[in-house]
């Protein structure tokens, strides 16, 4: 696994702290192995703990924000952090900050497996730790690239991080 560092005071993360990621492929299937940090739990008590933060994701066309399919994070009470799955398609934003699509619950130092799978007309995302399973399907134009780029830990809605937060990933 590797460590994704977000800077306090800073929105984007870098791979051990200092080196910017970057990744493409062609794949339609992208599997991830999770686990945050301590550091990552944060309480800002008020409506911005709805925020969603960006864990990872898969774009397919040439802007993030026109279509792709991500998993998010949020930690709304101090001590737990929701799983959460949303996409873009065509500039919409679909899923995300409602409850109804929360993948799962995580503490800090838990290992967990998330998955978004490519397909024509839809984007599916789910979350598997122990013996839990959470799936989502969500509906997506079929104008999908065939070149596509993965997206990385990103801290924020309209807040910076708090303070420095690691969380290792591992795409498999």
């Amino acid at each position: 696994m590797k460590k994704y560092t977000i800077k306090k005071g800073k929105n984007f993360s870098k791979l051990f702290g200092f080196i910017p990621h970057f990744g493409l492929t062609t794949k339609n299937k992208h599997n991830f192995k999770i686990k945050f940090e301590t550091n990552c739990l944060y309480y800002f008590n008020n409506i911005d703990d709805w925020d969603i933060n960006k864990l990872c994701g898969i774009s397919t066309s040439y802007s993030h924000h026109v279509q792709s399919a991500r998993i998010g994070w949020r930690c709304r009470d101090g001590e737990n952090i929701e799983i959460l799955a949303y996409c873009y398609n065509n500039k919409e934003r679909i899923g995300g900050t409602s409850i109804d699509y929360v993948l799962g619950v995580v503490k800090p130092g838990e290992l967990f497996e998330c998955s978004i799978v490519v397909e024509k007309n839809k984007f599916i995302l789910n979350m598997k730790m122990k013996n839990y399973f959470k799936e989502f399907s969500l509906d997506k134009d079929d104008n999908s690239w065939c070149v596509k780029y993965f997206l990385y830990p990103y801290f924020g809605g309209n807040n910076p991080a708090p303070h420095n937060m690691n969380i290792w990933l591992k795409r498999f």
